[in-house]
């Protein structure tokens, strides 16, 4: 399964989850001949209409174009494939910074939107981005894919996908495959990530995280069964969350060793449903950056997760900030995100979908769409306004 196959079917993509939603493909690249067979092979003609788009003729010129289309679709994600066809209406040089400085209007668009863009881009003679600097520099992930070398032990169809940059700390070696008879890309999982000795911990955790769905697991508690630092235990845990297996929820608990008191207490989880699945894909901006080695070996994919977002209001008082998160909401009211990609963020709320009772829309500032979250997932600041 492809990852725009994995997105519009809303199936997790080699056991990382995924959040359904529609994909644009922006192809400048190849004739439109040969992509129709693509997809055709791929049978993506069992979607339904409009889950997956193509467009062929768009160029970074065409922005608010772009804009106009995804206000209107709301996409998760947007692939352009390739960064140079589609920017060759730049009179700059590649090797020029300003050559790259399309990819901020880019990010801009995809806080607004809440989709991600992954852009494939090709490499040099030595297998680095091809141009200016200021392409990986531009983006929050920047991923390559190459041939196997002999040291890498790995059969000639595989491939190394190596996550060079990443700003959600992701980075790291992987194998992947393709499957010609399925059109599929196979994970083949870390690629000598491993230190010898100490019997893959990250993969252990999982493991152990699968064994118990439903139950929370605090990173003190972790760190003494597996014997390791609260400092390497959490930036696996973190590792495992952000790559979509585990889920990260705030329980209060007991405070002063039981003596009286209350406090707020990050716990990871792993879910016993995908519909369980908290919804941080969704906004993440990510750009992608993808490299060429030739025609039969393509594709390297940096992807630029979403920096930051500024909040829309200063953090307002509550006098009980644990009464706040089981208060009932009206419409107006402001609340904060505590849990997934938008956690800590001032949203306002926007509506109650009928047909999720116990949900919430809401919208930040600077949205263009809404959100919706479970009520525990929310903690009421201020009233609305009137």
């Amino acid at each position: 399964m492809t990852w725009p196959d994995a997105i519009a079917s809303g199936q997790s993509w080699n056991g990382f989850r995924t959040t359904q939603g529609k994909v644009l493909i922006i192809q400048t690249d190849e004739p439109d001949v040969d992509f129709s067979d693509s997809l055709r092979d791929a049978n993506y003609d069992r979607f339904e209409r409009g889950l997956v788009q193509v467009e062929t003729e768009w160029q970074f010129s065409q922005i608010p174009q772009l804009t106009r289309w995804l206000e209107q679709e709301q996409p998760l994600l947007v692939i352009i494939d390739s960064f140079t066809a589609a920017n060759r209406a730049s009179e700059l040089d590649e090797k020029d910074t300003n050559y790259g400085s399309c990819i901020y209007d880019l990010r801009n668009v995809a806080n607004t939107y809440g989709c991600t863009f992954l852009i494939l881009h090709h490499t040099n003679k030595l297998g680095e981005s091809r141009g200016t600097t200021a392409i990986p520099d531009n983006v929050s992930e920047v991923w390559y894919l190459r041939h196997p070398k002999s040291e890498d032990n790995l059969p000639n169809d595989r491939r190394i996908w190596s996550i060079e940059k990443s700003r959600s700390r992701c980075s790291g070696k992987f194998a992947i495959g393709f499957d010609p008879d399925e059109c599929v890309v196979v994970y083949h999982g870390e690629h000598q990530s491993t230190p010898n000795g100490q019997g893959n911990l990250e993969a252990r955790l999982l493991e152990h995280f699968g064994r118990s769905p439903g139950i929370p697991f605090e990173i003190e508690e972790l760190a003494l069964q597996f014997s390791s630092s609260e400092a390497h235990i959490r930036r696996l845990v973190k590792r495992l969350w952000r790559q979509g297996h585990i889920l990260e929820e705030t329980r209060e608990v007991s405070a002063n060793n039981g003596r009286g008191g209350r406090s707020r207490k990050k716990v990871f989880v792993y879910p016993e449903s995908d519909d369980q699945v908290t919804k941080t894909q969704t906004g993440q901006s990510s750009l992608s950056l993808d490299q060429e080695q030739s025609k039969d070996n393509q594709v390297t994919k940096p992807t630029q997760n979403q920096d930051s977002l500024s909040l829309d209001h200063q953090n307002p008082h509550t006098d009980d900030p644990f009464l706040s998160a089981s208060m009932p909401l009206n419409m107006g009211d402001w609340v904060e995100i505590l849990t997934g990609y938008f956690a800590g963020r001032h949203v306002e709320v926007v509506g109650f979908p009928r047909e999720k009772p116990g949900w919430v829309d809401v919208k930040g500032k600077d949205w263009a769409i809404t959100h919706q979250y479970q009520r525990n997932d929310l903690r009421w600041i201020r009233r609305a306004q009137v």
